[in-house]
C-alpha cells in the first residue's frame, strides 16, 4: 500500500503479470472517476480510451489501431525520433544536467506526438505544453484543460483520406469495423 498514492503499487514482474492476466480485474473507469469527470464531452472521450476498454472492446480497438503502426510506418519515424532524442539530450548536456524527467521522458513523447498532428512548435507549447506545466495552467482546472486539449487536437485530424496516421487509424478494416471519431 502506498499512502503518497493512496493506492496500491504492484512492482514486482510475476505480481503484474498475474494482475494483468487476471479477468477478475478490469480497466474500467477508473481513470475519470478517480479525476471526478463523471460525464459531458470530456467523459465520452475518456472512457473511450484503449485503457479504458477490456475483453472485446480492448481487441477491437487495438487491432483497428495496430494497423496503423505497422513495422514499416515504425520505422519509417525513426529518424524524426532519433533526432528529436539527440536535439533534446544535446540540451540537457549544454545545460550541465537535469531533471531528466522533464528534460528527456515528458519532451520527447510531447515532440513526437506533435510531430505526428503536424502543430508548429511555438502553438504545441501554448496549446498543448503548457496545460501540463503547473506555472502556465489556466487555473480553470484539470478538467476544463482536458476539454481545451481534446477540442485542440480535434482540430488537427483530418477528417478523411489523405495518407499517414490519421487516414490508417481511419480506414476502415476488411469487416468494415471503424474506430470512432474519440477512439481516433
Amino acid at each position: 500500500w502506498s499512502e503518497s498514492l493512496n493506492a496500491w503499487a504492484v512492482t514486482r514482474y510475476d505480481d503484474v503479470v498475474a494482475l494483468l492476466r487476471d479477468t477478475r480485474l478490469t480497466s474500467g473507469r477508473g481513470v475519470p472517476d478517480s479525476l471526478g469527470v463523471t460525464d459531458g464531452p470530456l467523459r465520452e472521450i475518456m472512457d473511450s480510451w484503449m485503457m479504458a476498454l477490456d475483453g472485446p472492446a480492448h481487441r477491437r480497438a487495438r487491432a483497428l489501431i495496430s494497423r496503423a503502426f505497422t513495422p514499416r510506418a515504425v520505422e519509417a519515424m525513426r529518424p524524426a525520433i532519433v533526432h528529436a532524442a539527440e536535439h533534446l539530450v544535446d540540451g540537457v548536456q549544454r545545460s550541465g544536467g537535469g531533471d531528466i524527467v522533464t528534460g528527456l521522458a515528458f519532451a520527447l513523447p510531447m515532440e513526437v506526438t506533435r510531430q505526428l498532428f503536424g502543430v508548429d512548435a511555438d502553438t504545441w507549447d501554448t496549446e498543448v505544453v503548457a496545460l501540463f506545466d503547473p506555472v502556465r495552467r489556466s487555473g480553470e482546472g484539470w478538467v476544463s484543460d482536458m476539454q481545451r486539449l481534446a477540442d485542440f487536437l480535434a482540430g488537427y485530424v483530418p477528417h478523411a483520406g489523405g495518407t499517414g496516421l490519421f487516414s490508417a487509424l481511419q480506414a476502415p478494416d476488411d469487416d468494415g469495423n471503424i474506430l470512432s471519431e474519440h477512439e481516433q
